[in-house]
């Protein structure tokens, strides 16, 4: 596991911040492929929010994992992406095996910034639509 994540954070492909996947109180900082390793605050965990959260409101470790189906494929080897068929989930890629995830009650994932963010409503495109 070391070495898949020393490969996760050596390959910072975009700009963001990334959760820890083994240390809640960790997070990633990813500059122009670069990556820093960095710790919130005692008494503090980052979360899906991708924000330094106090520990007893912090979601790390508590989100809502569902079984993926085969057809299901991560886009890169490793890294968080938006699930086209409903926009309060996500993907999170290590070493090419997806990982469907939920944001919490009442956020949406936003695939600009990476991060689950406060929001009911799915954009037009993540919703059904009847054409006829």
């Amino acid at each position: 596991m070391k070495a898949v994540l020393e490969l996760l954070f050596s390959r910072c492909e975009r700009d963001g911040i990334l959760p820890n996947p083994e240390d809640c109180t960790m997070y990633i900082k990813c500059v122009k492929g670069t990556s820093q390793d960095l710790k919130c605050r005692e008494g503090f965990k980052f979360d899906s929010l991708n924000l330094c959260t106090p520990d007893e409101k912090a979601d790390c470790g508590r989100m809502m994992i569902r079984e993926f189906r085969e057809d299901e494929q991560c886009p890169e080897y490793y890294g968080w992406f938006k699930v086209e068929s409903d926009c309060h989930k996500f993907m999170v890629c290590i070493a090419g095996v997806p990982t469907i995830k939920s944001c919490p009650e009442h956020y949406i994932y936003n695939d600009v910034n990476g991060a689950c963010v406060e929001g009911d409503k799915c954009p037009i495109s993540h919703q059904a639509s009847n054409s006829n």
